[in-house]
């Protein structure tokens, strides 16, 4: 039902911008305090759910967008594994550093009458700038990580989702955020999971959390769109680097994902890079022939395929896009 209201309408469902939103505040993060207070200024209601007969054990969440509606039963709450198994609060907490203030973060957030200011896009180039350096430090790091590290190649595809997210949530335009959310959603699919285990934080804490984090400050200031447009190209070549890597080590399933996510990206760049004023359109085309494409695999530098083995019919049903 979910699915067919989105095809009918064209919108998307409240499902997939609370799975954005989320997915986006916890890249962001570093803490679970963090977690909560991104979450909430994307404009989530929140609710924590405690443990048995516990007020300071948070084992999970559910998280819900604002309805028109003041009723409280009117909003439609979708816990972290509904909207993923990779955004359960346990899978969450595995990439965020310990918070012993959780508990109580949860509880003041949550409080009745608590209000959160929604975030709105300012004017910082510092921080575009300092995003753009946080991306050639993740692109040095991915050529610096062994092809067959698997864990730490989840790790990049994982944050990598979240910087798409975060890239959806701030941009106006829909023809520009839908395939930005698409991307965040396949390479989210990218990342290799076991059962009962979660992708940790790498141990240096990664790099990519800052470009979420610019993105969710300055991602739909007009101001900077010609910075946000250079960013959308690098992560289209950092998935890229994911899709070779993981195809160099046999990984053909998680490959796929990721080149599907740098198609998506890519077409989101078109679209921003067309949709410009010309000298915006000739900057951005001089700033895409001057990013390089450090940390792509050594055995896929010389052979970047952009085909991709047919796709089943379970995954495109699994991804409520209407395509």
């Amino acid at each position: 039902m979910e699915v067919a209201r989105q095809l009918n309408t064209q919108r998307e469902s409240d499902r997939e911008v609370v799975r954005r939103s989320v997915r986006s505040a916890a890249t962001a993060a570093r803490t679970e305090s963090e977690f909560i207070g991104h979450a909430r200024a994307n404009g989530l209601i929140l609710r924590p759910r405690w443990g048995t007969g516990a007020s300071t054990d948070v084992t999970g969440y559910a998280a819900a967008r604002p309805s028109t509606d003041t009723a409280t039963d009117s909003l439609v709450f979708f816990s972290g594994l509904q909207l993923g198994r990779d955004l359960s609060l346990p899978a969450l907490r595995a990439g965020w550093e310990p918070d012993p203030a959780a508990a109580a973060t949860w509880k003041t957030a949550t409080h009745r009458g608590a209000t959160t200011p929604r975030r709105t896009p300012v004017h910082d180039p510092r921080a575009v700038t300092a995003a753009g350096q946080a991306l050639t430090a993740a692109h040095q790091r991915m050529a610096a990580t062994p092809v067959g590290d698997r864990a730490a190649w989840s790790a990049f595809a994982r944050d990598g989702a979240g910087v798409f997210a975060a890239m959806a949530q701030q941009l106006p335009d829909r023809r520009v955020r839908t395939p930005l959310t698409q991307a965040a959603h396949a390479l989210a699919s990218a990342a290799w999971r076991q059962p009962h285990r979660h992708i940790e934080r790498p141990p240096d804490g990664g790099a990519l959390w800052r470009v979420a984090q610019a993105m969710l400050t300055v991602g739909g200031a007009q101001s900077e769109v010609l910075g946000t447009l250079v960013l959308v190209q690098q992560m289209m070549h950092l998935a890229q680097t994911i899709s070779d890597t993981h195809e160099a080590a046999g990984r053909l399933g998680q490959a796929r994902w990721a080149a599907e996510a740098a198609e998506r990206a890519g077409l989101a760049a078109h679209r921003m890079q067309t949709d410009s004023a010309p000298p915006t359109r000739e900057r951005a085309a001089g700033a895409q022939r001057a990013v390089a494409e450090p940390g792509a695999a050594p055995e896929k530098r010389a052979n970047r395929s952009r085909q991709r083995p047919p796709e089943s019919g379970a995954g495109r049903e699994d991804r409520e896009w209407g395509r």
